[in-house]
C-alpha cells in the first residue's frame, strides 16, 4: 500500500472517530440537559410542596393556639365558678333577692 493512502485513510478515521466522539458528545450533553431540567422541575414542586407545608403548620399552630386559650378560659371559670360577664356573679347566685321585709327584688 503506497504511504499516500496509508496518510489518507488514517485521516478519514481520525475524521470519522472524531465526528463520533462530536456526536456522541452532543448526545451526552442533550441527556444532561434534560436531566438538569427534570431536576429544576423537580425543586419547584418541591418548593411549592415546602411552601403548602409551612401554610398548613402555620394554621395548625394557630387552632393549637385556639385550643390552648380555650382550655385556660375553661380552667379557669371551673376553678372560680361560672361568671356572667355582666353582672359578675356566679351563674349559681340568683339575681334576685328576698328583701329584709319579705319581699323580691332584683339586685345588681
Amino acid at each position: 500500500m503506497p504511504v499516500a493512502w496509508d496518510l489518507e485513510l488514517r485521516h478519514l478515521r481520525n475524521r470519522s472517530t472524531r465526528s463520533t466522539s462530536s456526536f456522541e458528545e452532543n448526545e451526552k450533553i442533550k441527556e444532561m440537559q434534560e436531566e438538569i431540567n427534570a431536576l429544576k422541575e423537580n425543586n419547584s414542586k418541591i418548593d411549592e410542596l415546602m411552601e403548602a407545608i409551612a401554610f398548613l403548620m402555620q394554621r395548625d399552630n394557630a387552632r393549637k393556639e385556639e385550643i390552648e386559650l380555650l382550655m385556660q378560659m375553661q380552667n379557669s371559670s371551673g376553678r372560680h365558678g361560672l361568671e356572667s360577664p355582666a353582672d359578675g356573679k356566679r351563674s349559681s347566685e340568683s339575681s334576685y333577692r328576698i328583701a329584709d321585709n319579705g319581699s323580691s327584688r332584683r339586685t345588681n
